[in-house]
């Protein structure tokens, strides 16, 4: 099950795309950002799909909660993934998105 954090936490502190972190948890572990959503619904979805794949995440809650409505940066989820597991995470990712991408490699 994918450990949540929150920004207000200070863990992991700001970061910018792709940034890799030190897993507080686990000394060693690098953790990059694979996507930033703009709902913890459709960042539970993606969690969801990959850790399916065997790729464990972790969210980080941007939402600013003295406001109403979420808009800007004040109300995304980042979706990150270990380092080692990004470039996978990625492609599977990109499925997501576009189910037929992929299709026709290879073929002449």
């Amino acid at each position: 099950m994918a450990r949540r954090f929150n920004a207000s936490t200070g863990v992991p502190d700001s970061m910018s795309p792709n940034q890799e972190r030190q897993d507080p948890q686990e000394p060693g572990r690098e953790w990059r950002e694979l996507v930033s959503v703009s709902s913890d619904a459709e960042a539970r979805l993606i969690e969801g799909w990959l850790e399916n794949e065997g790729i464990e995440c972790q969210l980080e809650s941007l939402v600013f909660t003295q406001e109403p409505v979420q808009f800007g940066l004040l109300g995304g989820v980042r979706v990150h993934v270990p380092a080692a597991e990004h470039a996978r995470a990625e492609r599977l990712l990109e499925q997501i998105r576009d189910p037929t991408a992929g299709e026709g490699e290879g073929e002449p």
